[in-house]
């Protein structure tokens, strides 16, 4: 049976979906609030006798409590980061039950999948990539780049993981690369009309009440490759994965590096947006690896003190580190310690890609790497 680490789910309907977001005001969060709603009555309506599902159903109930939880309370980057992986599941979950036949038949999997060259391929990732230009907030259109390099990921790995696994684990990821299309769908969805105001020339804070709408109306962070930084956490990894810890922990290990790995190939990709976002997410997992047992409540509350003042310094779109800003946040008022630290490690590493300035030509990098990293992102 097919176990997958738990990456975002979809709307079960697409069309209906995006009909609704288009109707939805882009000044606030209302397109997030009714994508929600629809992923929530999608899950509902699976089966719970159904094998796969019974799999997935208690982390994505539990991504779309926090996601509802985030948007009550006005932290509208982390809703939409967290909704992001509940969307991916839920999408991916229907496309396999809508093709029924294909979870134990090999051959109906290589009919659709045959039948899906015509959707994936170079010609749709360069018209998506042109797209990704515009979509804001800044948080956005990171998760709409890790999408669309992630779509032709899933699709080409899907035939080859059925043939040596089950037809069922292809079908779900050959539901997952339809999914990033989707979610890329999503995200620019929430980009804001022309004529909508912006009502604050800072960056919004770790509550932020006008939403994503508002959000994207601030300039757009001034991105860059982070090949050097990527390098580093690297080496960090590497020192760290020693026993006894890399054996007890080795799965943390493997989410670390799948991450990192993200990171370096969007980085490459020029997918400078993705790559700052899944970056981050590997410091986060990094710093899990690490002893935070001692970090305390006054470190904590400085840490996010000091991010807001600095960010307010940088007069752009830092939605990307608010989504970690606000995790930290979030888990400091409820007492998990660790988890704050874990989130609030990000955000060193993020004002410091400010601080240090571009390298015109990165050095090359070398032809053997070492990747701590199974199928193909877990």
């Amino acid at each position: 049976m097919l176990t997958i680490t738990l990456r975002i789910a979809r709307v079960v309907s697409l069309c209906a979906c995006l009909a609704a977001l288009a109707r939805a005001s882009v000044g606030g969060d209302e397109p997030l609030q009714l994508a929600l709603a629809k992923t929530e009555s999608a899950a509902a309506a699976f089966p719970a006798e159904d094998e796969l599902w019974s799999e997935l159903q208690p982390g994505v109930a539990s991504l779309l409590q926090r996601t509802r939880g985030a948007l009550d309370a006005g932290r509208p980057e982390l809703a939409l980061l967290t909704y992001s992986y509940a969307f991916e599941n839920v999408r991916a979950m229907s496309f396999v039950r809508e093709h029924a036949a294909a979870r134990t038949d090999l051959a109906e999997l290589e009919k659709l999948w045959t039948a899906s060259g015509a959707t994936f391929g170079p010609a749709r990732a360069a018209e998506l990539r042109a797209r990704s230009a515009s979509i804001r907030p800044a948080i956005a259109r990171a998760l709409a780049e890790a999408a669309l390099f992630k779509a032709d990921v899933f699709r080409n790995a899907s035939l080859d993981y059925a043939k040596s696994t089950t037809p069922e684990s292809g079908l779900y990821y050959l539901g997952s690369a339809y999914a990033e299309h989707e979610l890329f769908e999503l995200c620019a969805s929430l980009a804001p009309s022309a004529d909508a105001p912006n009502t604050s020339p800072t960056a919004p804070s770790s509550a932020s009440p006008a939403g994503l709408g508002n959000a994207a109306a601030l300039a757009a962070p001034p991105v860059r490759s982070l090949r050097a930084e990527l390098d580093r956490l690297d080496g960090a990894l590497l020192a760290l994965y020693r026993p006894p810890l890399s054996i007890e922990r080795h799965a943390e290990f493997i989410a670390a590096a799948g991450t990192l790995k993200e990171a370096r190939e969007l980085d490459d990709a020029g997918l400078f947006h993705g790559a700052l976002l899944r970056f981050l997410q590997a410091e986060q997992r990094f710093a899990g690896l690490t002893d935070l047992s001692k970090t305390t409540a006054a470190q904590l509350e400085s840490s996010l003190t000091s991010f807001g003042a600095r960010t307010r310094e940088l007069a752009f779109d830092h939605g990307i580190a608010l989504a970690f800003e606000q995790r930290a946040a979030e888990s400091l008022a409820s007492g998990s310690l660790e988890v704050a630290a874990m989130a609030s490690a990000a955000l060193a590493p993020y004002l410091d890609v400010w601080a240090t300035p571009a390298v015109a030509t990165p050095a090359p990098r070398v032809d053997v790497v070492v990747t701590l990293v199974r199928w193909p992102y877990t």
